[in-house]
């Protein structure tokens, strides 16, 4: 499986995108702004290639588990000056902590950027990459626009 992550929009404090799987269209993303200099849980990975796998034990993990009934975290693997980058659940930026949020409906307005229905996006993707993972590797390409 092939993840596509491309960057549409920043407003300095949110940054929008589309999330392709194999070339169609899956949901709307929101991340973190660009930032030149790093700051912790506040700033988007960098544009690149990487290898996703699910992150089973952790504090976050063992939440949605018992929450969202999903098992592990997916987890974007070896990002230079990052640790712990998930697609996860969320609204705004400030939900983001650094990682990928999903949703279906990339809200923009006055008050900022916002994602809606992010939990069954969440749940159908976590079920799709779970899926793929069982038959090989699974990647995702983040592209800036």
């Amino acid at each position: 499986m092939e993840l596509v992550l491309k960057r549409l929009l920043d407003d300095h404090e949110t940054t929008g995108g589309s999330l392709y799987i194999d070339g169609v269209w899956y949901c709307q993303t929101v991340e973190d702004p660009h930032r030149h200099e790093k700051v912790p849980e506040k700033t988007r990975i960098a544009a690149g290639r990487y290898e996703i796998k699910l992150r089973e034990v952790s504090p976050m993990a063992q939440r949605y588990e018992a929450v969202y009934e999903t098992a592990g975290m997916i987890w974007v693997q070896d990002v230079p000056n990052f640790t712990y980058i998930y697609l996860h659940i969320g609204t705004d930026a400030e939900d983001s902590f650094g990682c990928i949020l999903v949703g279906e409906i990339l809200h923009i307005s006055a008050t900022g950027i916002k994602l809606v229905n992010s939990t069954s996006v969440y749940k159908k993707l976590h079920g799709l990459v779970t899926d793929a993972l069982s038959e090989g590797s699974v990647f995702i390409t983040i592209l800036d626009n």
